[in-house]
């Protein structure tokens, strides 16, 4: 991916659809659990039009960051995202 950025240019369109499509379907700005997909929705469709126009960010942001860095970084990311995932789940489907 840090070799050549724009062969993942699929993936940053895909990320800023979603995004994109999230935010449309669901902006929602109140101080309870749903503005956290509102939130993601933004986030998502922010980055992935920032890779897009600026493909070589990848490349400084991999720079700074270490191998080790980079995968404390996904698994906390990811134990995080599988938390508020299942949050999510429980509020909209149990209570």
């Amino acid at each position: 991916m840090i070799a050549s950025p724009h062969q993942y240019a699929v993936w940053w369109l895909f990320m800023f659809l979603l995004g994109v499509a999230i935010i449309a379907s669901h902006n929602v700005w109140v101080l309870d659990w749903p503005i956290a997909v509102t939130l993601m929705g933004w986030i998502m469709a922010t980055k992935g039009a920032v890779y897009l126009l600026f493909p070589q960010l990848l490349g400084k942001v991999a720079v700074l960051w270490s191998d080790a860095i980079m995968r404390t970084y996904l698994r906390v990311a990811g134990v995080f995202l599988t938390v508020l995932g299942a949050l999510l789940v429980w509020r909209l489907v149990i209570v």
